[in-house]
């Protein structure tokens, strides 16, 4: 297949260019062998806001393996290339400065590194930094994520997440970190969120089997200009695709405030029901969440859904 003459600016009016390429390539899927497929690509004299477009792929699979012998994607803001065998290692990296450049509508920075390899199991690490990020609406100052897998007999994974600056339209977090580690038969969950005078910090344990999901809210704390708050006593959680159950769940505030949920729901048809009731609650509490007006006094009640 050969391409002449494409117009970028078709997909946003800030992608001015010419682009070219030419593209080649066979799938095999005989009876009694792997599947085979070969990809070869290479973009040609092509420009993209202004400067040179450079890019290159060649790949093949035989039977689940992914080889990609070069690929590689070169313009004004980005640089991206990949390489390996997946059963082996397979490498990816880019390093992206503008990121309006292949994204339209967004802002910032981002640099992404990490390798995959299936060989005896699947394993796999991924590095991601980005800064002065800004698309939808959605605005992150600054993120670091550093994910590790490994599948095997002692099979972990590792998640840590560390962004400054969310935000959203005029709402704005400052700071969250998410630390997930373990392996499905058993894992941790930390999460911490800081926004001027207001923190909330949660911990969770579980399991993974059979497809549902067991755990526990370990700790549930927060603090707000009016005070702070505090889960009174283990909640458990069950998930699955045809149940979600949580048990009472009973927070405490400053004085007598309480909060009680819980909910038992089949999911196949949508049956049981969520109920909860709550004492003496400070309505100020919201007012850091509100621009316009300011709430005060306190209320008592109960509701139950479904």
């Amino acid at each position: 297949m050969k391409a002449r003459g494409i117009d970028p600016a078709a997909v946003t009016p800030e992608w001015t260019g010419t682009i070219n390429f030419n593209l080649s390539g066979y799938i095999d899927v005989p009876r009694e062998r792997p599947f085979q497929a070969r990809v070869s690509g290479e973009i040609l004299s092509s420009t993209l806001r202004g400067r040179a477009l450079e890019g290159s792929l060649q790949a093949s699979m035989l039977g689940d393996d992914l080889i990609i012998q070069r690929m590689i994607l070169r313009g004004n803001g980005f640089d991206i290339d990949g390489y390996g065998d997946m059963r082996k290692r397979l490498t990816v990296r880019a390093n992206i400065t503008d990121l309006s450049s292949l994204v339209p509508d967004s802002k910032g920075s981002l640099s992404i590194g990490g390798w995959m390899s299936v060989e005896g199991w699947v394993k796999g690490s991924a590095l991601v930094k980005g800064s002065g990020l800004s698309i939808h609406g959605v605005r992150i100052g600054s993120a670091n994520l550093i994910a590790d897998f490994f599948s095997c007999r002692k099979e972990h994974f590792k998640l840590r997440a560390d962004v400054r600056g969310l935000g959203y339209r005029s709402s704005q977090i400052d700071s969250v970190l998410l630390d997930v580690g373990g392996s499905t038969s058993h894992h941790t969950i930390a999460l911490s969120l800081g926004s001027g005078r207001s923190d909330l910090r949660a911990a969770m344990t579980g399991t993974y089997k059979d497809k549902r999901w067991d755990g526990r809210i370990t700790e549930l704390f927060g603090r707000d200009p009016v005070g702070p708050w505090h889960l009174e006593s283990l909640a458990r959680l069950h998930l699955s695709k045809d149940r979600v159950l949580v048990s009472q769940m009973v927070l405490k505030g400053a004085n007598v405030e309480q909060i009680s949920v819980q909910a038992n729901l089949g999911m196949n048809p949508l049956n049981g029901s969520v109920s909860g009731e709550w004492y003496r609650l400070n309505l100020a509490r919201a007012n850091h969440l509100l621009h316009d007006m300011a709430l005060s006094g306190n209320t008592s009640g109960k509701f139950r859904m479904l």
